[in-house]
């Protein structure tokens, strides 16, 4: 049997169909979570997230992370009395990763998320505080090795 054209076309057309399926499953078996679930709740509030953002810079508190095997820790260098506070150790990679602690009226000292079964790479603290009645919002990139 003598290859031809016709078949050269054949071949193509059939080679192109499977890559197209393989492409197809690929994209749908991708796993990708949300940012947050109330993420159109949170975007509607952002000017507050930047009122406390700003509140950070006018008081001149200065929060200090540090990492090491057991936890990641953010000091905050102020004596003043917290009435509540959050601290979250985001993943942008995957919702798994995301961990989160509270507390109440606190001595302004250090506050810490365990590391332990965290994957390593980028994380991102997020800590929301009030003190004196005015909120605060720090947040800083890390790598976790």
């Amino acid at each position: 049997m003598k290859f031809t054209w016709g078949h050269g076309i054949t071949l193509f057309i059939i080679g192109f169909i499977i890559f197209m399926s393989y492409l197809t499953i690929q994209a749908f078996s991708v796993d990708f979570d949300l940012v947050a679930e109330n993420y159109y709740e949170q975007e509607l509030a952002y000017q507050e997230q930047l009122d406390r953002m700003q509140n950070l810079a006018n008081a001149g508190i200065e929060p200090e992370v540090i990492i090491d095997h057991q936890q990641v820790a953010v000091v905050l260098n102020d004596d003043n009395t917290l009435t509540s506070g959050k601290i979250k150790l985001y993943s942008p990679a995957s919702k798994l990763g995301d961990r989160e602690a509270e507390w109440t009226n606190e001595v302004a000292g250090t506050f810490g998320l365990p590391t332990t079964g965290l994957n390593p790479g980028w994380y991102e603290v997020q800590v929301h505080w009030e003190m004196n009645g005015t909120n605060y919002y720090f947040e800083q990139e890390i790598e976790l090795k």
